[in-house]
């Protein structure tokens, strides 16, 4: 998910740029007109992914990272990073601490 008020500071997450510039070039596909919403005010959020790629095929297990990256204009900035299996069989249950914009994020992988 990509959260934004103004495409003019995406260049701000610095790793999303970074890998939606490479994928970019890979799949000739513009993103951020179909997974952005506006800006989010301070609080709690869930977001649910369905397990599918950009292509709406369902990924194959495997190891993947968990990437959650916040700036804000006149603010900070932080990156946090989880590693998790997506075997399909083993739930998991991961907390991360953030440091500025981002205080506490929780992954939580099986079914629901």
């Amino acid at each position: 998910a990509l959260w934004f008020a103004k495409p003019r500071w995406l260049h701000e997450l610095k790793q999303w740029y970074r890998d939606d510039q490479m994928r970019n070039m890979a799949e000739g596909t513009d993103l951020t007109a179909t997974l952005s919403s506006a800006t989010r005010v301070p609080g709690a959020y869930t977001l649910r992914w369905d397990g599918k790629d950009n292509s709406g095929k369902q990924v194959k297990p495997g190891k993947y990272t968990v990437l959650i990256e916040a700036a804000r204009e006149h603010g900070g900035y932080d990156l946090l990073r989880q590693e998790i299996n997506l075997d399909g069989k083993t739930p998991a249950k991961f907390t991360l601490n953030g440091k500025a914009e981002v205080g506490t994020a929780t992954v939580d992988y099986g079914k629901h």
